[in-house]
């Protein structure tokens, strides 16, 4: 039947009896269980109480499931404290790593009267590694009510599949984020007088989501997990900064010599922590500050090209930017393109175009869908269509041209470099 475990498969079921008494609170069965064992709290702030019903035992079982994966929607923010609420989007946790702020402080307070963050103010008050995740967050330019959402699944709702996944993925897991040994290490490290970029990229490595080969093989990105510098090994993240010949060199240059089998298989960022309970604070700031060595040249005689997509979530802007470099460093060639509108909308975005044809009320990014739909009615007679990415390469070409500009490109009447060969492929014979 596709499930392994019926204990997780039976919370599973009873966490959607729980989503559906959160959604309808008014409901017959909602409003009998709350004179019974919740009448001065709320469903979720409810606990079990004395001689519990069958029912409700089941019930407040499920429940402990749906609160490990709810967190907030920001619509106003005025609802939404910043310290204790879930309301900032994770694998292991929806609260900041950090808040320096006063701990009655409300998300409103970070939202400026242009519908943005205001990024001097989150920079001020939470980590970087923070100010990373909540710059995903969208913002509507309507405001809306802040709603609880079901982080695990793409519409916001609780469905059993999603639920028994993630109950799942729970017992497998050792939440170490959460752990006493994880929460001392956090403390120190947003301790260390690092730069901003340092903090983040060991941000990165702790949580294994630096874009290394085998993680790439793993998203089908690209075919061959081989280390592109020494060729001799899979390139894990443990690889690439300690197991690596060229990265062991820089390291005994830099007066540090480790135990290089145990650094190469490191996972989640566990050799750190280690190294962190051998070193000082100030030789474990030169470690980590050596690791994140940046972009390095090509070999001699050579090109590199350097490729990104990026999402302004406050300008609402999408597109990817590119640049050469030679092997010293010097700019060959770079490029960028905004998006552009058309009146006749077609996109191989398949769940975008689904979420605007039958829009939810509750998804992650239903405040986006929301403000898409209001530039589209400005177009009456506009048609929106699905299809695949072949027929979309023109656009899909002028979006890896876009995000990086300080302002909008525009040609009129004219094809655009990048796209001229597309363009007249896509010609009529």
């Amino acid at each position: 039947m596709g499930f392994r475990s019926f204990e997780t498969f039976n919370q599973a079921l009873l966490a959607k009896q729980a989503w559906r008494l959160l959604a309808n609170p008014d409901s017959l069965l909602g409003k009998l269980l709350k004179s019974r064992y919740y009448p001065q709290s709320s469903f979720l702030d409810a606990t079990l109480g004395h001689s519990p019903s069958l029912t409700w035992q089941a019930i407040h079982w499920g429940k402990a499931l749906l609160l490990n994966g709810l967190r907030w929607k920001i619509g106003e923010g005025r609802a939404i404290n910043c310290s204790s609420d879930l309301w900032i989007p994770g694998n292991t946790t929806f609260l900041p790593y950090f808040f320096s702020s006063s701990p009655n402080t409300m998300v409103s307070n970070f939202i400026t009267e242009e519908r943005q963050w205001d990024l001097a103010l989150l920079l001020q008050y939470f980590s970087a590694a923070d100010v990373d995740r909540i710059l995903t967050i969208p913002l509507s330019f309507f405001p809306s009510r802040d709603t609880l959402i079901w982080h695990h699944h793409h519409l916001g709702i609780y469905t059993v599949q999603s639920g028994y996944h993630f109950a799942s993925a729970l017992e497998h897991s050792d939440l170490s984020s959460s752990s006493t040994v994880a929460k001392s290490w956090w403390k120190y490290f947003w301790s260390l007088h690092l730069p901003t970029k340092i903090k983040i990229f060991a941000w990165r490595v702790y949580h294994d989501v630096l874009p290394v080969a085998t993680a790439l093989v793993k998203q089908k990105i690209i075919i061959d997990s081989t280390c592109s510098i020494c060729r001799c090994a899979w390139e894990s993240i443990g690889h690439a900064l300690f197991g690596c010949r060229y990265a062991r060199a820089v390291w005994k240059h830099s007066g540090f010599n480790f135990d290089w089998q145990q650094s190469s298989t490191m996972r989640k960022g566990d050799y750190l922590v280690h190294l962190s309970s051998v070193y000082s604070k100030s030789e474990m700031e030169l470690i980590i500050s050596t690791a994140s060595i940046p972009w390095y040249p090509p070999a001699l005689g050579t090109f590199k090209l350097n490729v990104d997509a990026v999402v302004d979530a406050n300008k609402k802007t999408i597109g990817v930017g590119a640049i050469v470099q030679d092997f010293r460093g010097q700019v060959v060639a770079a490029l960028s393109m905004p998006i552009l509108q058309i009146k006749e909308v077609e996109s191989d975005a398949l769940l975008v175009v689904n979420a605007l044809r039958t829009p939810s009320t509750i998804s992650a990014f239903n405040d986006l869908i929301v403000d898409v739909s209001c530039f589209l009615s400005f177009f009456p007679d506009v048609t929106l269509s699905h299809v695949k990415l072949l027929a979309n390469s023109a656009a899909h070409d002028l979006a890896k041209f876009a995000l990086g500009l300080e302002e909008a490109y525009f040609w009129s009447e004219v094809t655009p470099q990048p796209i001229y060969s597309v363009v007249v492929n896509d010609l009529p014979v």
